[in-house]
């Protein structure tokens, strides 16, 4: 049998839609993205707070999103359902960073229960009513909303509770937990309320329900609804019980809350003692009613994940596993996961206790694993390792959702097959991305799609989105494709809009979706160069006799695109290109809205006017070249002065010139800061000759004349004659040759 993947088979020239059959274990890909829902409200990610399966199989969301609480309703295919409330969105009177729940009866009336607090901190009970259509519910209401103090409730419920969760029997909602109501053992107590979902009124309620002097029930971590009408509670009781003080247990109520007298086991009165370890399963524990009547209970034996059956009458079910025990010793249990199918399979969630990868297990009937199910009986890698399962549903059509969270409430939701459908084919690719084109083209792809085996595909019609097209040559419907044969469909798509273009392609064929939902996107790329001049002036420079100038200028490059801006090329043309440069590495690549440097250099030896032209090329579709012009005007300066506009970035002392010289020579030093500065001549003794400056001068270059006389002005004899500059960081010293 084949099997669906939830992914794209992207190959070099097309897009593959396979067509096979639906196998238990695969993703929905009617549903969502390919079996997956991320959700979110207008591109922003939604913190979910409870989530909920509807008769109809539309599924009920509640969310915080900019500060307020939110219900969103999503259609059977994962779309919004913009008949509830306000295109798809209900928006709350209340807001609440506390959601115990959210519940909808077989007509579709809606309970949101959540948890807020009053000015003194104590916590409320808010139920808020809506309508099929996401109205408020006038039965709970003005406001819409029933609001409950604990301290009002019966002296026995306690000064507060602290709900686990909730369950639906027909119109009533049954909320269990712990209430803080303190016995001799100053603990509290196991305790279920009762309150209608039609009108959001308190019905009734049951604290503790063990009669026993030698023990109590510490709270309610689970409930179940029995077919038969009976309610199973899975309860950690404490008291003087053997072998040990803290242990979990499994009752059975009847509606009225009171013990059901048909199971007298262990503890009497419809208790059974459960031998589970609480100090490790307090938070964890579960029940699970099955559609014979009986009972699964999930929690820890020391460290093994452990599932046991009970029967009818409270026994173990020998049937189940090995002798009524199942367990998990490679797996962490999710137990808020476990589910139950019609048939009695059971639906087991886990991380790999090595790989810390969440999977799926289905057990059939006896507790063994089924086969039939995903890979050999299970399914794994489906979410986010990170990610913890919050709650699991089964919807009329016999498949399986999976809501699952990060730990700040980030959500998605998945929907797999649970049974098989051989009767026909198939689609199973839910999503093409056509890649990146620029704004102002068209970009075209191929879709192929195949028919991997079974009845032939018969492809009534395509409708096509906004922006989308058949290419000219393309495959047009009706068209059928015989089993292990193929067909392509060729589509464009004009970029005449800047950024994403998306919409959703209808395929209508003899399949079991149809039509078959295909998402398109392309994004249209738009990358804009903006530079902050056209211009790079260098300026008047001085340049002294035998004496190298570069000079460094910067041109800001802005990408003002949606894309990538990437500049492939610098080039520096006109008559004294030779004399410019960019010392960037290519390419370049500018992200949108952001802003880069470019280091233009200028460089000479000799005097006067420069001027080129930079070409900046790069992948903007409206303008691939941009000119930029560059001059600079280089001065020859002779005089002993300063060097206008050349500030040295370090004491340099440079090579007189000329030299030999005769008559007279230039001395060239530069000072990056106010210093004071002595120039004198030595000779090969050692001996002074003269001092020709000795001044505090300020940061620049200078250049003195030395004409070959002493300090009373005579001429000095011919040879070797050294120069020093001693300034108030550094000396640096050179030789010269005066020859006569």
């Amino acid at each position: 049998m084949k099997k669906i993947l939830p992914l794209i088979v992207l190959l070099s020239l097309f897009f593959e839609i396979p067509i096979c059959y639906s196998s238990p274990g695969d993703f929905d890909p009617s549903f969502g993205n390919c079996g997956t829902l991320e959700l979110k409200l207008n591109g922003e990610e939604l913190n979910v707070g409870a989530v909920t399966v509807q008769q109809d199989n539309k599924i009920l969301v509640v969310a915080k999103y900019q500060n307020q609480s939110i219900v969103l309703r999503y259609e059977e295919d994962g779309s919004i359902d913009t008949t509830f409330g306000l295109n798809g969105v209900v928006y709350l009177p209340i807001f609440s960073n506390k959601v115990v729940g959210i519940l909808a009866n077989s007509n579709n009336y809606i309970c949101v229960l959540m948890i807020t607090q009053n000015s003194s901190g104590d916590d409320l009970l808010n139920l808020i009513g809506l309508t099929p259509n996401g109205s408020f519910n006038s039965g709970y209401g003005a406001n819409g909303y029933k609001q409950y103090d604990w301290w009002n409730f019966p002296t026995w419920v306690g000064s507060w509770v602290s709900p686990k969760g909730v369950e639906l029997s027909g119109n009533s909602i049954l909320l269990y937990g712990s209430s803080q109501l303190y016995d001799y053992y100053n603990n509290d107590l196991g305790i279920i309320l009762k309150f209608s979902l039609t009108t959001g009124n308190f019905i009734s309620y049951k604290v503790n329900m063990i009669y026993n002097t030698q023990f109590i029930s510490e709270s309610v971590n689970s409930l179940s609804l029995l077919p038969n009408g009976k309610i199973a509670v899975a309860m950690k009781i404490l008291g003087n019980l053997t072998p040990a003080q803290n242990q979990f247990t499994l009752m059975r109520l009847t509606f009225a809350f009171l013990p059901d007298p048909t199971i007298n086991s262990s503890l009497g009165n419809g208790i059974i003692l459960n031998n589970l370890n609480s100090n490790e399963a307090s938070q964890t524990q579960k029940i699970l009613a099955q559609s014979d009547n009986k009972m699964i209970v999930a929690g820890y034996l020391g460290s093994t994940n452990l599932l046991t059956r009970f029967d009818v009458n409270g026994s173990i079910d020998s049937t189940f596993g090995f002798n009524g025990k199942v367990d998990f010793p490679q797996l962490y249990l999710s137990y808020s996961g476990l589910i139950n199918q019609q048939n009695n399979k059971i639906l087991v969630f886990g991380k790999d206790t090595s790989t810390l990868n969440h999977s799926i297990q289905r057990l059939n009937s006896n507790g063994f694993l089924d086969t039939t199910f995903g890979d050999n009986g299970s399914i794994s890698g489906f979410i986010d390792s990170n990610k913890s399962i919050k709650k699991t549903f089964i919807d009329q059509n016999q498949k399986l959702i999976v809501w699952s969270s990060y730990s700040n409430g980030i959500s998605q939701i998945q929907k797999f097959e649970l049974l098989s459908n051989p009767q026909t084919p198939l689609m199973s690719a839910c999503y093409k991305d056509f890649g990146v084109g620029y704004w102002g083209t068209t970009i075209t792809d191929s879709l192929l799609i195949e028919n991997l085996d079974g009845p032939t595909l018969n492809i009534s019609n395509i409708t096509l989105p906004p922006s989308f097209s058949f290419a000219p040559n393309s495959l047009l419907p009706p068209f059928s494709v015989n089993s292990g044969d193929s067909a392509f469909i060729t589509v464009t798509c004009s970029l005449n809009t800047i950024g994403t273009i998306e919409g959703t392609a209808e395929i209508f064929s003899n399949t079991n979706y149809s039509p078959y939902k295909l998402d398109l996107t392309v994004l249209s790329a738009k990358p804009e160069i903006q530079t902050n001049s056209n211009f790079i002036d260098f300026g008047f420079i001085d340049i002294l006799p035998s004496q190298t100038i570069s000079v460094t200028e910067k041109l800001s490059v802005t990408n003002n695109g949606n894309y990538d801006l990437v500049i492939s090329d610098l080039n520096v043309s006109g008559f004294d290109a030779s004399n410019f440069f960019v010392s960037n590495s290519l390419p370049v690549t500018i992200s949108p809205q952001e802003s880069k440097d470019l280091d233009i250099n200028f460089f000479t030896i000799i005097d006067g006017s420069f001027s080129a032209e930079l070409q900046i090329s790069s992948n903007d579709p409206i303008s691939p070249t941009v000119a930029i012009s560059l001059g600079a005007d280089v001065l020859l300066v002779t005089d002993s002065k300063e060097v206008k506009n050349s500030i040295p970035k370090d004491f340099i002392l440079l090579p007189n010139y000329p030299n030999p010289f005769n008559p007279s020579t230039k001395i060239t030093f530069g000072i990056p800061e106010k210093s004071s500065v002595r120039l004198e001549i030595f000779n090969v003794l050692g001996q002074k000759v003269r001092t020709l400056v000795e001044a505090e001068l300020s940061p620049s270059f200078y250049t003195f004349e030395w004409k070959g006389t002493d300090e009373f002005g005579s001429s000095v004899s011919s040879g070797v004659y050294f120069y020093r500059l001693s300034t108030n960081e550094q000396v640096f010293n050179r030789k010269m040759l005066f020859v006569k």
